[in-house]
């Protein structure tokens, strides 16, 4: 029994999709992992390849829009003869020929008991180590900058002076 070639769906919100180019030509044979169609969306060109070695018999012309999921063309084992009148067969057992690539990342796994934590990434770095390694991350505030050098930042230029605004904004 054959087995279908679908329309791949790409992405969540694909709606619609065409076979811009069919690489194999309808009746040829095709090999496992070779280059099927074209697909061909709003966002996204994609290469479909075979999934089985067999005969390629096309069932949707290039350019036409469907759906996801749509059946474009059935690959018959090499034993299997393409009937002359064929216009397609459901099977049942057939699985999709081809996935598309998933962009979305897996769901997290949610333990009942918590996995013990990781000494290494749960201690924080000591501000020394941070200093030493020349990061800049606790810089003082403009007020004791000021205060320390002797500046009142009640005045426009001293406020200026230290990137501080006498507006209270």
């Amino acid at each position: 029994m054959p087995r279908e070639i679908y329309l791949v769906k790409v992405g969540m919100t694909m709606t619609e999709g065409m076979v811009s180019e069919w690489f194999i030509a309808d009746g040829a044979k095709v090999k496992k992992g070779e280059m099927l169609y074209s697909l061909e969306t709003e966002k996204v060109n994609l290469d479909v390849d075979a999934e089985m070695d067999g005969y390629v018999k096309h069932t949707a012309e290039a350019g036409v829009m469907l759906a996801p999921g749509d059946v474009v063309g059935y690959i018959f084992a090499d034993d299997e003869p393409i009937p002359a009148d064929f216009a397609g067969v459901a099977s049942p057992a057939a699985a999709p020929v081809v996935e598309a690539p998933k962009a979305a990342a897996p769901a997290a796994v949610v333990s009942a008991t918590p996995e013990p934590v990781n000494p290494a990434i749960a201690t924080p770095i000591s501000d020394a180590k941070r200093r030493a390694a020349g990061e800049d991350f606790n810089r003082p505030s403009p007020l004791t900058t000021a205060t320390g050098s002797g500046v009142a930042l009640t005045t426009a230029a001293g406020a200026a002076a230290f990137g501080a605004s006498t507006t209270g904004a």
